[in-house]
């Protein structure tokens, strides 16, 4: 799938946008039910490019829960005070509450998107990290508010080999808050 792949029941287009990682995935409405066919080709998109882009994807709550289901059970962050109200699913990194009023500076949610902006790995505090993460931009400033990516595949293929050796089925633990 190095180039653009077209299937004739959704025109679907995957485009790769770079030589490390990552695809743009147009020709498919992520609203709806997806059949088989379409999710496994957006499937093998995801394994080989490693992070999907769907751009002009306005989905409700329930929308994005349903997508994200397809690709197996969903967790629920730890963090109450994080979690969407209307979909524990749903962890929330804003500075807008579920009604759409501002959070104060000091509000724990507001403090999580300090947080996330430090280089972090979505769920590698846990014995077995997720699968993945599905990231719904609603409304992104203009300036700021990056969310970057890397091809972990790429930085180890990059080692050299007494370092591949060395680290060879070694795990690494840590707990969330560090």
């Amino acid at each position: 799938m190095s180039n653009a792949t077209d299937s004739a029941r959704n025109n679907l287009t995957i485009r790769p946008l770079g030589a490390a990682l990552g695809a743009e995935v147009t020709g498919i409405d992520l609203a709806g039910p997806l059949d088989d066919d379409t999710l496994a080709a957006v499937q093998r998109a995801w394994m080989e490019h490693l992070v999907l882009v769907f751009p002009n994807q306005p989905l409700s709550d329930a929308q994005h829960i349903s997508f994200a289901k397809r690709f197996g059970a969903l967790e629920e962050h730890h963090q109450e005070i994080i979690k969407s109200r209307a979909a524990p699913e749903i962890f929330s990194v804003s500075n807008v509450d579920d009604d759409g009023n501002l959070m104060a500076p000091d509000h724990p949610s507001v403090a999580q998107i300090s947080l996330a902006q430090r280089w972090h790995s979505d769920s590698s505090f846990r014995p077995v990290p997720s699968l993945g993460s599905i990231l719904h931009g609603i409304e992104v400033t203009e300036d700021g508010g990056e969310t970057w990516f890397t091809n972990m595949y790429k930085v180890y293929d990059g080692l050299d080999e007494a370092t591949k050796v060395r680290i060879a089925g070694r795990r690494a633990c840590h707990d969330f808050g560090h």
